[in-house]
């Protein structure tokens, strides 16, 4: 589970290439996300 802290975004396209190659549904966890882009 990415957590977004800070503003600060996690390696999106990548972790969501890697759920939609293994079949592994990605959840995030945006709570600390206010401000990010």
């Amino acid at each position: 589970m990415p957590v977004h802290m800070a503003g600060q975004m996690c390696g999106m396209d990548a972790l969501a290439r890697l759920s939609a190659d293994s079949g592994v549904p990605l959840v995030q966890d945006a709570a600390h996300a206010h401000g990010a882009e």
